[in-house]
Formats: C-alpha cells, sequence, structure tokens
C-alpha cells in the first residue's frame, strides 16, 4: 500500500495549501518571513536576493550552541530563575544547532553540496559530526547514499532508517493507535536514549578512522572542560539535556515522519512508486476564518497565535529545521544541488509542473505527517515484519 492512499485519506489542511491563504490575507513585505518560518513559499514567489552561504551557514551554526551553553549557564549561576525560565528556549536553540549539523549541514557536505571539492565536503563534515558527536562520514556515505537513497531500498526494512525504526518497535501491521502508543512509550523509554547513545559512542570511536576519532576526543575535552567550570546541575542543563535525550526525541520525530516508512516488503524502483513514499512538510496553521467577530475573532487569533507558538515554532526549529521542509525536492530532483533556495526551487517546479506531483503530498502539521506514516504502516503486509 503505497502514500498516495493516506494523502485521500488526510485531512482537509493536508491536501488544500494553507499557504495560499497567506499568500492572500497577509501583506507582501510578511510573505518570505511565512517561507522561511513555514517552509513552504508561496506560488510565484521569487527567491530572495539574498540567501545564507553555505559555508557562512556551517560557522553560524558550529557557534550556536556554544553560545547557548555560555548564555544558559551564566543566566542560571547568576540569576537562576530567569535561567530557569528560560531553559525552554535555550534548549530549542541548542537542539536546532545539533541537529542541523547532522540532519542538514553534515548531510549536505556528504552529498558534496556545500564546498566545490570533496576534501572540503568531507573537512566540514569531520568538523560537524564530530561537535554533535553523530555518524562519521563513513558510516554515514554507507547508509545514507548508498543505502536509503537506493529506490529499491528506499524506506523498506533494508533501508538503515526504517531498521531502525522497527527496532524501536514501529513496524508494519500495527494499528495506528498501537503505534502512537509506541512512540509515546519511545520517548520516554531508557532503552531508546540507550541504544542512541551506544550507536553514536560507536560511530565517533569505533567504526571512524583515527583522525575523526580525535576529533570527537577533542571536542569531548572541550565539553568536560566546561564541566568543571560550572556546577554539576548547570552542566547538566546546558549541555547533557540538549545533546542526549532532547536531540534523540528530535531525531526520532524527524524519522518517523520524514517519508512513508514500511509501506511495501519490495520497492519496485520506479519514478512514480518512490515519489509516492516522500512528501513536505510545512509548518502553519490554518488562519481564522475572515468572517469572525468580537470575541470570536479574539478566541481565533489567540488560538491561530499559541499553536504557531507552542506547536509549529518548536516543530520548526527543534524537528524541521533548515530545508527538512522539502527533503522530497532532494529525492526527487537530486541534480538541485543548491540547497540553500531548495525552500522556493521547490515551489517553482511546482508553478512550472515540473513537481512529479509534490504539491499533492504536502502536511501542516508533524502530528498529520506522523499519521500518515502509522497509516500507511497499519496497512503494510505484515510480512514486512521480522520477529
Amino acid at each position: 500500500m503505497l502514500a498516495q492512499s493516506q494523502f485521500e485519506d488526510a485531512p482537509d489542511h493536508a491536501r488544500v495549501s494553507i499557504r495560499e491563504e497567506y499568500a492572500k490575507r497577509l501583506p507582501a513585505f510578511a510573505q518570505q518571513l511565512v517561507t522561511r518560518f513555514s517552509g513552504k513559499a508561496a506560488a510565484g514567489q521569487a527567491v530572495p536576493g539574498r540567501v545564507v552561504p553555505g559555508g557562512v551557514n556551517v560557522a553560524l551554526t558550529l557557534a550556536q550552541w556554544p553560545t547557548a551553553i555560555a548564555v544558559g549557564a551564566a543566566t542560571l549561576m547568576t540569576h537562576p530563575v530567569l535561567g530557569m525560565a528560560s531553559l525552554p528556549a535555550l534548549w530549542l536553540v541548542s537542539v536546532n544547532a545539533l541537529r542541523k549539523d547532522q540532519a542538514v549541514l553534515g548531510h549536505h557536505a556528504v552529498h558534496r553540496e556545500i564546498a566545490e571539492t570533496q576534501r572540503k565536503n568531507y573537512v566540514i563534515q569531520v568538523i560537524l559530526s564530530s561537535a554533535s558527536f553523530v555518524h562519521n562520514w563513513e558510516d554515514y556515505f554507507e547508509d545514507h547514499v548508498r543505502g536509503h537513497h537506493s529506490r529499491k531500498i528506499f524506506t523498506t526494512a533494508a533501508d538503515p532508517d526504517a531498521a531502525f525504526l522497527m527496532q524501536m518497535g514501529f513496524r508494519p501491521g500495527m494499528s495506528r493507535r498501537a503505534l502512537w502508543r509506541q512512540l509515546r512509550r519511545t520517548v520516554v523509554s531508557p532503552r531508546f536514549h540507550l541504544i542512541f547513545l551506544q550507536a553514536r559512542i560507536r560511530t565517533n570511536f569505533l567504526t571512524a578512522p583515527w583522525h575523526r576519532r580525535l576529533a570527537a576526543a577533542a571536542w569531548l575535552a572541550g565539553l568536560v572542560g566546561a564541566a568543571v567550570l560550572m556546577p554539576a546541575w548547570v552542566f547538566a542543563a546546558t549541555v547533557v539535556i540538549p545533546l542526549l535525550p532532547l536531540y534523540h526525541i528530535s531525531g526520532l520525530l524527524q524519522f518517523l515522519s520524514e517519508h512513508a516508512w514500511l509501506t511495501t516488503e519490495n520497492a519496485a524502483g520506479n519514478k512514480e512508486e518512490y515519489a509516492a513514499r516522500t512528501w513536505g512538510r510545512f509548518c502553519l496553521e490554518p488562519l481564522p476564518a475572515t468572517g469572525l467577530a468580537g470575541w470570536a475573532k479574539v478566541r481565533g487569533w489567540a488560538r491561530w497565535a499559541a499553536r504557531m507558538a507552542l506547536v509549529q515554532l518548536p516543530t520548526r526549529y527543534g524537528v524541521v529545521m533548515g530545508d527538512l521542509p522539502v527533503h522530497d525536492l532532494h529525492h526527487l530532483f537530486p541534480a538541485e544541488h543548491d540547497w540553500t533556495k531548495s525552500l522556493w526551487i521547490r515551489q517553482q517546479r511546482i508553478d512550472r509542473g515540473e513537481s512529479q506531483g509534490m504539491e499533492n503530498r504536502e502536511f501542516y502539521t508533524l502530528a498529520d505527517a506522523i499519521d500518515a506514516v502509522f497509516d500507511g504502516m497499519s496497512r503494510a503486509n505484515t510480512n514486512t515484519a521480522t520477529n
């Protein structure tokens, strides 16, 4: 069972572009901000004159987490109440940087899309992966480029990403309710966090080449130095929590919502089937109805603002950061290498009618995307599962 049936059963706002309402009802000067926040460009929208180049993006992201650590530690030690109140925001900033290191910048480095030479991309990925304590280049290239990107492996049990989900207990043939229950259990499961941590230790110190092990050791030595300079509880709050449990939860939610996992045991490998198993994930709430008045209007806009701040903002910057909302473009049009402009390039392909149906496969909340994944898994042939 392929993903198209999931979109036929999806909520209306998963099929109708909420972005069109923003384009019609919000002023022109706000449109680029909406695009950057949501990940979804408006129809006919041009690429802005300035986007952050890949190299600058790497430098800024590498500085982001240390800055968050310094600000958080200083605030917690001098103004504890203010520091505790600011922790959620600092955690979001930290997780955004750590996950961007791996899922955005490290990902494009492995695809040789940040620098002009393979050697420079390799060095960039070594630095990024050491700083976030994740896949070394060799492991990542083998699993992601040779495994995940193969049309006959993509999203099946042979896909390394799908295999990880199965290891975590997400199996074809389970009901949607059971899969949601498994997700709630997994995010608080010590076993999940331990398996994730063991994988990170293995790729940094066991399977990595010697120079990559030295890079990871040097970065960890810096963190040990930070631990010496601050109270243990402050170190735990500013370093350990975002680096370990929050990183793991973010990674799991990103994986689960990314593709139509485990819907088929044997992929046909044709482009139509391949396209059906990938989609766009955007972060926008429907605007309040135009006919509202009085307190109904106030309540409508208050609810919109609350969900944008408490649901969509953490989703965008904590789970689908960078160009991850348009990750389907990367799979369907691998020749599009300028990932810094991909939010707009995806929409331009849709406008030209050269999209392989991407406009028909879009979600505007993370929960809807995950529910579609679980729906596909629940409908899948149970032979896909392994005991």
